[in-house]
């Protein structure tokens, strides 16, 4: 069947027939309903492809034949899979009870011998096998998972996950192994897209278990099936029985199905869940260090790590907190490049400290919206119109709202903080706030009073504001670690880096000015490093020390402002200074015995910065 299914490129004779249009519309209903239909899915398979493509570079009229294919493979798979469901319609979706189990049936099938005419079209010997191949192992998941709903049988984890690999694999497996037949890359991409499909599964089912929305208005649980958590619950508590009991019933009552999220609660399988997703990432990870830095798919997966945290609800608090917490939770999804950065710089010092993966996942969780709202916080002393091109919080939201949302965040921060259960937290907490409002402060006071600071004042009180954070979160990390060597070194270096890139960037003209408040800091009066240069190498000329008096929004005087720093050398000057931090970084790395991790999120950092690593 295959070898002849594999020859059918190549018969120039073939016809195939086409029906009406009036025909096709008629059974595609199901399809066309299910496709339209709201759908948790981790990632849509067009933007994998997309992921991929950037490795395997295909002509564009291949690529888009095989997305025809996969979006056909992909919702003729998810009909097929509601269709297990005993006939229960998720609730969120309920295809085949508006549109018949017969002609639901009737459309995924009819789909599935339309994507493959579509490998056809391919023109390609082995694109058919390669369909059909992976479609039996998509029935082949499928029906060991239900084979164990409908035995009550909990497979293990190592079961569950194989059938990921075949279940949702497949249609992973269909679109890379069609896309590598018009490719000259020939590298295996079989272990990553297996582990993939475990990584964006298991996730689906954290997200199912875990939102309200699921909870209450789905079908949670109303379909006995196995999933990820409830395996951990079961596999791990083998003498208590609740569970297998209410999955037997197929609960209905929002009372059984909270009552079930209470269990999975108390058996911690929400959180071993979690911590599993983030070992699939970390997998994801090393296996891509095999191939070239691909920037699409590492933010796919940052993209649903982001999400973690947002999921688990508390039916008591969750509404009030989304109110109090709107613009942190609003600037954590435009977030800019450097905050997305912070938990792979974080994860880079582990190389060193090698806190447990657990309890290093909280720890980040915990500084990720405490780093957040410093920035706000920025934003709001500098009367910031935008940050890296979108409108700052306190714009959106008003002052008032905003401030109150970051104090109650650093409340709550503090919170969390005491939940590890190490109270020398405390010490180093306090410190480096205490450092972040005396930079923010003497950096109001100079800006204000027309005081221009000396570069050395500079490196001291403003450059620690941006350190305190890495530094803040390095310390806590010790506090978890045996390891005993002094890192603040490098971590006011990469603070003396990261603040000066900011101050450089933000008054070049080239990235500037297309952007309605280019050149900003000239307009806040702000004494960055450029300026600071300028004023104290030409203590006689007071051109630039006028200009900043103005807060001028006047896009002229800040260019004719731009053109004094050129002249002055103080660009200049401010690029060898960040080439000699960047030097010191490196000595100090290898000081400290080299990191692989660090040197490669640093040349991340570099990248963002400008200067060539």
């Amino acid at each position: 069947m295959l070898r002849y299914i594999s020859n059918l490129a190549a018969e120039p004779t073939l016809q195939i027939f086409k029906m009406s249009k009036t025909e096709e519309e008629i059974l595609f209903i199901p399809y066309t309903h299910i496709k339209e239909a709201p759908k948790i899915n981790a990632i849509s398979m067009t933007k994998l492809m997309q992921a991929f493509n950037f490795w395997l570079k295909i002509p564009k009229d291949k690529f888009q034949i095989i997305k025809e294919i996969s979006e056909l493979t992909n919702t003729g798979c998810f009909m097929l899979d509601e269709l297990q469901n005993l006939g229960e319609p998720r609730k969120a979706i309920g295809m085949h009870q508006a549109d018949s189990i017969a002609s639901t049936i009737n459309a995924a099938n009819y789909a599935g011998c339309n994507a493959l005419e579509k490998c056809l079209e391919l023109d390609h010997s082995k694109a058919g096998s390669i369909y059909i191949e992976q479609m039996m192992q998509f029935y082949r998941g499928q029906g060991s998972e239900i084979y164990w709903r409908d035995n009550y049988v909990c497979p293990t984890e190592e079961e569950y996950k194989k059938m990921c690999i075949r279940k949702k694999g497949s249609n992973y497996q269909i679109a890379v192994q069609l896309m590598q037949l018009f490719s000259s890359n020939t590298c295996d991409f079989t272990k990553l897209t297996d582990i993939l499909a475990q990584f964006f599964q298991i996730y689906e089912d954290y997200v199912l278990l875990c939102t309200k929305e699921q909870v209450w208005g789905g079908n949670c649980f109303e379909e006995g099936t196995f999933s990820f958590p409830i395996i951990h619950a079961i596999r791990g508590h083998p003498g208590d029985n609740q569970i297998v009991n209410i999955l037997k019933q197929k609960p209905k009552g929002n009372e059984m199905k909270l009552y079930i999220k209470t269990l999975l609660e108390k058996f911690g399988s929400f959180e071993y869940t979690k911590q599993e997703i983030l070992r699939l990432r970390d997998e994801i990870e090393e296996e891509m260090r095999k191939f070239d830095e691909n920037p699409y798919m590492i933010q796919l997966i940052e993209s649903v790590i982001s999400e973690l945290d947002k999921v688990l609800y508390n039916d008591n608090d969750r509404e009030e907190d989304k109110m109090l917490l709107k613009p942190l939770l609003h600037y954590h999804q435009i977030s800019h490049a450097r905050s997305k950065t912070m938990p792979k710089l974080f994860r880079s010092f582990n190389y060193w400290l090698k806190v447990p993966e657990e309890k290093l996942s909280k720890i980040l969780n915990i500084i990720e919206p405490m780093y957040n709202g410093f920035v706000m916080v920025d934003d709001i002393y500098d009367d910031s119109v935008t940050r890296s091109g979108v409108p700052v919080m306190h714009s959106i939201y008003g002052v008032a709202h905003t401030v109150n949302s970051l104090n109650y965040t650093m409340a709550n921060t503090l919170e969390k903080f005491l939940d590890l259960e190490e109270p020398r937290i405390i010490e180093p907490y306090i410190k480096y706030s205490l450092e972040m409002h005396s930079g923010n402060g003497m950096e109001i006071y100079w800006r204000d009073n027309f005081i221009c600071p000396t570069e050395k004042e500079y490196l001291d009180v403003i450059c620690p504001k941006t350190s305190s954070a890495i530094l803040f979160g390095v310390k806590v990390m010790q506090l978890f670690s045996n390891y005993t060597e002094n890192l603040d070194t490098l971590v006011i270096l990469l603070g003396q880096i990261c603040q000066i890139q900011n101050d450089f960037s933000s008054l070049q003209l080239n990235k500037q000015v297309k952007v309605k408040t280019f050149c900003e800091d000239i307009g806040e009066g702000k004494f960055s490093f450029p300026i600071i240069h300028a004023i104290q190498s030409h203590p006689d000329d007071n051109e630039i020390m006028d200009i900043l008096k103005q807060r001028t929004t006047n896009n002229d005087l800040k260019k004719y402002c731009v053109s004094l720093l050129e002249k002055y050398g103080s660009f200049a000057y401010t690029l060898q200074t960040m080439d000699r931090l960047k030097n010191e970084i490196f000595r100090e790395v290898c000081r400290l015995g080299g990191n692989p991790y660090f040197e490669e999120v640093m040349k991340h950092v570099l990248d963002i910065i400008g200067v060539e690593g």
